[in-house]
């Protein structure tokens, strides 16, 4: 998820979400652990923060296009519910 969009939800929220209708999409930080500098955090990519995400989705040889057509589905969906959700909330402060 691109964090310049300054969207409600990161590449974990959308991760959970999927994973509920049975898709597992994963979400990783751009960092690592420095155990020779105290376990400090340090970012993997010197042109991104160690707070930057990634997804990583692996695709069986089987793929059909229905099941691409459903985990399409899928995200597009969930992003629609996540915003509706925020939509909502942002509702409620306001009142």
């Amino acid at each position: 998820v691109n964090p310049d969009l300054s969207l409600p939800f990161d590449d974990f929220d959308l991760q959970h979400a999927i994973s509920e209708f049975h898709w597992y999409v994963s979400a990783y930080r751009l960092s690592f652990e420095d155990f020779g500098n105290g376990g400090k955090v340090e970012p993997l990519c010197k042109d991104k923060p160690s707070s930057a995400s990634m997804f990583r989705v692996v695709f069986k040889s089987n793929l059909t296009v229905t099941l691409a057509e459903n985990l399409y589905d899928t995200i597009s969906d969930v992003i629609e519910h996540i915003k509706e959700k925020e939509g909502e909330a942002k509702t409620k402060e306001d009142e």
